[in-house]
């Protein structure tokens, strides 16, 4: 069995205003995790949003940095 029963894999570029909606949304939905890959030019609004959902000893989100634009088919 994988590490997640249910996940989501999700790409988000300027979404600091509505990140955290969308991520209680698929919580509530019954998703066990969430595999954010950020493509904004720096990964700090974006992360200090999410910040709640990537700590703790069991986190919901694993957040990575994709720095380079239109690399979307790739993640």
């Amino acid at each position: 069995m994988s590490r997640h029963e249910i996940a989501a894999v999700v790409c988000a570029r300027w979404e600091n205003d509505y990140i955290v909606e969308f991520l209680r949304y698929y919580r509530k939905l019954g998703y066990s995790h969430v595999y954010l890959y950020c493509n904004d030019d720096s990964p700090r609004s974006l992360y200090e949003a999410v910040y709640d959902f990537v700590s703790g000893d069991r986190p919901f989100v694993t957040f990575t940095h994709v720095k380079f634009q239109g690399l979307q088919h790739q993640i």
